[in-house]
């Protein structure tokens, strides 16, 4: 049998899964938050809910006051250093990971003379929002 003769079917190709490209900030222009500017790269609408993922920078001397929250967050560092989390020194660079399970108090603070920038991950909330 001639498989590509008369009556043979075509294979339509596999179905490709969506791929999500943000080149800019969701939001456009930073969004302001405790003193720091904030840009959405990746709503949690746009995948399901699953997660949020942010731009950060964090100003010289500043971040977070002590807070609680039900989800994760997660932080990739990608320049300056992640000095302090909950008071306790933390030698997180450039390249580094960090992970805060959902349900613990935290704090952290840039505490060097230059500013932070960092991608943070929110999962499972609508931190944009």
């Amino acid at each position: 049998m001639n498989p590509s003769g008369p009556g043979a079917q075509e294979s339509s190709p596999a179905p490709q899964p969506a791929i999500l490209h943000v080149a800019q900030s969701v939001t456009g222009t930073a969004v302001q938050f405790i003193g720091n500017a904030m840009w959405v790269k990746l709503a949690s609408a746009q995948v399901g809910g699953a997660f949020s993922l942010m731009e950060n920078a964090i100003a010289p001397r500043n971040g977070a006051p002590l807070h609680v929250h039900a989800f994760e967050e997660f932080f990739c560092i990608l320049q300056g250093a992640f000095l302090e989390l909950n008071d306790l020194p933390l030698n997180a660079g450039p390249g580094d990971f960090v992970h805060i399970p959902g349900n613990v108090p935290h704090v952290f603070r840039c505490r060097i003379r230059s500013s932070i920038s960092l991608n943070s991950k929110f999962r499972p909330r609508d931190m944009e929002t």
